[in-house]
């Protein structure tokens, strides 16, 4: 599983763009899924601007799987299913 594939199922899916972001920021309440520049991958979620969990991976795969297991086990993220 790769970052495409990722994207296909929050499409699928119908989760909002504004859930979750690819890139390293402090919004508010996002899921976050990204690479850092030294080759770890992270999953996080942001509330209110300050990180309340993250977790590191060595692998892209591990933590896309990781990223949509936490999205879908989430019920307050608002789905739109196609």
């Amino acid at each position: 599983m790769n970052l495409a594939d990722v994207e296909r199922e929050l499409r699928r899916l119908g989760v909002p763009e504004g859930a979750y972001a690819f890139v390293p920021r402090r919004g508010d309440e996002q899921y976050l899924l990204y690479e850092e520049p030294r080759g770890t991958w992270v999953v996080s979620f942001v509330e209110r601007g300050t990180e309340t969990f993250r977790e590191e991976f060595s692998s892209e795969h591990g933590a896309c799987s990781r990223f949509l297991e936490r999205i879908k086990s989430d019920r307050g993220v608002p789905r739109r299913p196609r």
